[in-house]
């Protein structure tokens, strides 16, 4: 675990201030790998700190100071109404406070938002809603980044999904001259951007699709910065021919189609996706595309196939246990989605014919098979309970069902595989957390 920091003066080195607990150096806890999310300070001189830690299903904990962060506290369990260590559906985001009460937070713990009012001794929900994430607030106005869009509240309480609002919105800045004007990005998904929001009316800036984060000045809040993390498609003909960098294998990671599980270049990021693959290829560069085994649970497409599903009986994801005609939602690292089921004949054909159409329509020439972990099966990373079209099969089956697709695309990479050792498979070690 990092080390909390504070700033100093200007060109001066940050002090240490000591591990958080469970750290290298200290007892329980928070453990080396929780990795923190988001953090607030709050009070009359800043020494109350909230500080969340988790990644994913991971959930760790809210970490609390009241001295600056010389020493903590960690809140969790349902003693305090919050979710336990580990927990399912936990997944850790936005946290909040009001600068001039800190007992007063929020913070967001998989797809609820809690607060109290004691300073951490007891939490409510106060919104349940799918894709919650990142929090900005101005006094007792508050807003909160969903699936559907930036909901609003005037009391933490009572929340509205404001009109015209960008869905799955990455970070937020306030103005600081301005409380009533509020910036937001969207990160690399359709709309995405650098949105405003002032007078009662939702604007988009920049149409940017790699905008991730942004600050506005605090002494003229007419100037903004962000960053972007723009991939260098545009760029890989001179930076070879510049560098006299050898051919090797080009991999254009997630974010070239629109929606997971719609397994085709999106044409606003993409508008001619075969010249893009023709001219890698005439660099001497095989191009691998990044997919995985989840499918967006919104929009045309998968409205498409929940017609399927319901009319046709062809299903090709993990269903509801309780109510079949739905599939089983699963929380990953990018949010909430239907699962391909693999074990279904119907699912593996459908999910095959989409790879086999990428590597006839553009030329693509493998897959970097990237999800499929025996974790993302099993019913902790499930909102409801899953059932499968043989039912017999593990989570690690399902793992091994996944990596045996590779056996048909002689370039790939997996990142989880099951029981495929000795198999003409290229597996990287798993993401470390450290």
């Amino acid at each position: 675990m990092a080390a909390k920091a504070e700033l100093g003066a200007a060109g001066a080195e940050l002090p240490f201030l000591g591990s958080l607990p469970g750290a290298a150096a200290g007892p329980g806890g928070v453990p080396a790998c929780g990795r923190g999310n988001d953090a607030v300070f709050a009070g009359p001189e800043g020494n109350t700190i909230y500080t969340r830690f988790g990644q994913d299903n991971n959930f760790q904990g809210l970490a609390k100071s009241t001295d600056g962060g010389h020493s903590w506290t960690m809140l969790r369990g349902s003693a305090r109404g919050l979710l336990a260590r580990n927990a399912a559906n936990s997944r850790a985001r936005g946290v909040s406070a009001l600068p001039d009460q800190p007992d007063s937070a929020w913070a967001v713990f998989g797809t609820k938002l809690y607060a109290t009012s004691d300073g951490g001794a007891s939490w409510i929900g106060v919104l349940d809603q799918p894709g919650l994430s990142w929090i900005a607030g101005s006094g007792q106005t508050l807003y909160i980044s969903a699936t559907k869009g930036v909901c609003r509240s005037e009391d933490g309480r009572n929340f509205t999904l404001m009109e015209g609002s960008p869905s799955d919105a990455r970070r937020f800045a306030l103005d600081p001259n301005d409380p009533g004007t509020l910036y937001a990005t969207k990160w690399r998904k359709t709309g995405s951007g650098l949105w405003r929001y002032r007078n009662n009316e939702w604007t988009r800036l920049n149409p940017d699709y790699y905008i991730y984060d942004l600050a506005v000045d605090p002494f003229d809040s007419s100037r903004l910065v962000f960053c972007t993390s723009d991939d260098p498609y545009h760029d890989v003909s001179g930076a070879i021919g510049a560098n006299a960098f050898p051919a090797g294998v080009f991999m254009i990671d997630e974010g070239w189609f629109s929606h997971y599980g719609n397994l085709d270049f999106d044409r606003g990021r993409f508008p001619d996706a075969k010249a893009m693959m023709d001219e890698l290829h005439s660099l001497g560069l095989p191009v691998m595309l990044w997919v995985c085994p989840y499918i967006t649970p919104d929009g045309p497409f998968f409205k498409d196939l929940m017609l399927d599903h319901t009319r046709k009986n062809r299903t090709v994801w993990l269903v509801n246990g309780s109510n079949p005609r739905q599939p089983a939602i699963m929380e990953w690292w990018d949010g909430y989605s239907a699962v391909l089921d693999l074990t279904n004949p119907t699912g593996k054909q459908w999910f095959k014919a989409q790879l086999d159409r990428l590597m006839k329509v553009y030329g693509v020439d493998g897959f970097k098979f990237d999800g499929g972990d025996a974790t993302y099966y099993a019913a902790k990373s499930m909102l409801m309970a899953p059932r499968a079209f043989d039912p017999s099969v593990t989570p690690n089956g399902h793992s091994e069902e996944f990596a045996r697709l590779g056996l048909d695309y002689p370039l790939n990479e997996y990142r989880a595989t099951w029981k495929m050792g000795g198999q003409p498979l290229a597996q990287r070690l798993r993401d470390k957390n450290h």
